[in-house]
């Protein structure tokens, strides 16, 4: 491992940590008492460039719920529409987010009802998570205020 490290280190052109080594090796044979201190170091700053090498991925951005048959009251269940079109019933299975946009092309989606099922809810919509507490589990969700329903791109189960 040490010698692959070193390698990636040198085909780089950034030999930082060979520096270091022959740095803390010199400062080691001059006093014994920096001898644990340099390899603590030296394995700290050994973990760091392997950290720094892995490419980092976003493990939120991966996690998606997905649609799945209304088979189920555990499910997600959002009555949704498109302006002026019949409301169409969706479930939603698995924590995480999906987007509920209309395959027509500029037409907003408007939620009318959420039946939480076994689940924890938000969804978004006017550039927000709403509402800012979620919708707890076994709930039905409507907009009495909002008759049309109310603005959605996207819905996350907790």
């Amino acid at each position: 491992m040490h010698h692959r490290l070193t390698e990636r280190a040198q085909l780089s052109g950034f030999d930082v940590l060979g520096q270091y080594r022959r740095f803390a090796k010199r400062l080691a044979k001059e006093n014994p008492v920096f001898r644990s201190a340099t390899t603590a170091v030296l394995v700290s700053a050994m973990a760091a460039v392997l950290t720094a090498a892995i490419p980092a991925t976003p493990a939120a951005a991966s996690v998606l719920s997905n649609e799945v048959p209304c088979t189920s009251s555990d499910y997600l269940r959002i009555t949704i529409h498109v302006t002026d079109a019949p409301s169409e019933d969706r479930c939603i299975a698995n924590g995480g987010e999906m987007d509920v946009k209309s395959s027509t092309r500029g037409a907003d989606m408007w939620l009318t009802r959420i039946s939480t099922g076994k689940n924890r809810v938000q969804w978004h919509g006017d550039k927000k998570w709403q509402p800012s507490t979620p919708i707890g589990k076994r709930t039905v969700f409507t907009f009495p205020n909002h008759p049309g329903g109310v603005r959605i791109d996207k819905i996350r189960i907790l």
